[in-house]
């Protein structure tokens, strides 16, 4: 018997139960994603494993639309969840997935699993703390339904606690160091993520926090990597959102009198908007809104010696398309969001005369931004460019077309001695096409990942 193990996985459940059972199959184990269906005719014993969305398993769609080549080969599926195991959830899971004939061909095991709150995307991160306060304010009396809300919201990550070594020289000297505290990706094992992102640069004697995540994981990867964040000389925040600005109270806690630079509109409410009727905020907590501590910049500042935040950045080309359901509020009225809010970090290494810019999320777009430095003077002949790029819009994973990341890909080429580190809001399709145009001058970055400059 020649055996196929293939998954989706979200947060890392599916994929260890896909691991496992290829192991002991000694079978082949693809993700979905990468999985090519003319390579199926070569298995006897098709298995499939999704986590379970509400009832629905993800990424089963694909296996049905190729069922036609399964003919005669023995089809498995499994589904990983947080509910615990009852006998009625397998068959409810398979009714709502598939049709009678299929359901005739298919083997299927409901697998008790969970989640990881910090990889789910921002939707299923919405409604679940629509479902918390809904389960604080109302007084249940049924014990049983309390049990299973306090075990669903006791999530247990797959991440292994080891040293964390390695770092990316990139040509010359040891003038600046910039750390990926947070991302979305982790390097290996050793690294925790989450979706988000936070740089600790340490250039011209100054140590300086980029972003803060959404919580305190920064403060947990410092500590793995070497960097005192409590020893920060202050703080920038690249724009309002709360991946970003989520884990400033917590450097507040261990950093008591370092500034935190950020654009004047930063601490505004900001909002995403869903189903096309409804808006959730994803705007900084109110309760760092007010910290003390805050520097508003209204108009570009040298915050040290070699270090520029450049604010108010005209978006003068507008033909990205991710961040249109991001709004803001005016009075009770929303509307689209202007990213006034949003600044971009210029950093120049004198020794090797090498510029630094970095564009968390680039929500104006980064081909605006560059455009933007390279009027005021701020690029050099040689630039290293640590940019989210946002070129597929949350919740969900629509990217850009090919014909629109072409066109970027074109923008961003025209800006010479411009190498750019992709990583957090950019997406992997996204990264992927946008490859196959700037060859060597496209890199990822992940979170655990030290640059030496």
């Amino acid at each position: 018997m020649r055996a196929i193990v293939i998954y989706t996985s979200t947060t890392g459940f599916t994929k260890k139960y896909a691991e496992w059972i290829a192991q002991d199959l000694s079978a082949d184990l693809v993700e979905a994603r990468r999985l090519r269906p003319e390579t199926l005719q070569n298995y006897d014993t098709i298995i499939y494993g999704g986590s379970l969305h509400a009832v629905g398993i993800r990424g089963v769609k694909a296996l049905k639309k190729n069922f036609a080549r399964l003919e005669g080969k023995r089809v498995i599926v499994f589904a990983t969840g947080a509910t615990p195991s009852r006998a009625d959830v397998p068959a409810e899971v398979i009714n709502a997935n598939f049709s009678p004939e299929e359901r005739e061909r298919i083997h299927f095991f409901y697998l008790r699993g969970g989640f990881d709150y910090l990889k789910l995307g921002l939707a299923d991160k919405l409604l679940m703390n629509l479902l918390k306060l809904k389960l604080a304010r109302k007084n249940r009396e049924d014990a049983g339904r309390k049990g299973h809300a306090r075990r669903l919201f006791a999530a247990r990550r797959f991440h292994q606690e080891r040293a964390y070594k390695g770092s990316r020289r990139l040509r010359g000297g040891k003038s600046m160091k910039i750390t990926l505290l947070v991302e979305n990706t982790p390097k290996d094992a050793s690294i925790k993520a989450e979706h988000g992102l936070s740089f600790f640069i340490e250039t011209g004697g100054k140590k300086i926090l980029l972003d803060a995540g959404q919580r305190s994981l920064f403060l947990e990867n410092a500590a793995l990597l070497g960097c005192d964040v409590a020893g920060a000389d202050y703080a920038v925040l690249s724009h309002g959102h709360g991946d970003h600005s989520g884990g400033l109270a917590a450097f507040r806690e261990v950093n008591p009198s370092a500034p935190v630079y950020m654009a004047r509109t930063a601490t505004r409410r900001c909002y995403v908007r869903s189903f096309g009727i409804l808006y959730f905020n994803v705007g900084m907590d109110r309760a760092f809104a007010n910290d003390e501590g805050i520097a508003f910049l209204d108009e570009d500042r040298e915050l040290s010696p070699g270090v520029q935040a450049v604010v108010n950045i005209p978006r003068t080309s507008a033909y990205l398309t991710t961040s249109s359901n991001l709004y803001m509020r005016k009075g009770w009225r929303f509307e689209r969001d202007d990213f006034s809010h949003e600044l971009a970090l210029v950093v120049r290494e004198g020794e090797t005369g090498t510029t630094c810019v970095f564009s968390s999320c680039s929500h104006t777009g980064l081909q605006n931004i560059m455009g933007c430095l390279a009027e005021k003077g701020l690029l050099g002949p040689r630039n290293l460019v640590f940019a989210g790029m946002h070129l597929y819009r949350a919740p969900g994973t629509q990217t850009e077309s090919p014909t629109i990341l072409d066109r970027f890909a074109d923008d961003l080429a025209a800006f010479p001695g411009t190498t750019y580190y992709a990583g957090h809001c950019t997406g992997q399709v996204a990264y992927e096409r946008l490859k196959t145009r700037l060859g060597d001058r496209i890199q990822p970055m992940r979170c655990g990942d030290q640059f030496e400059i």
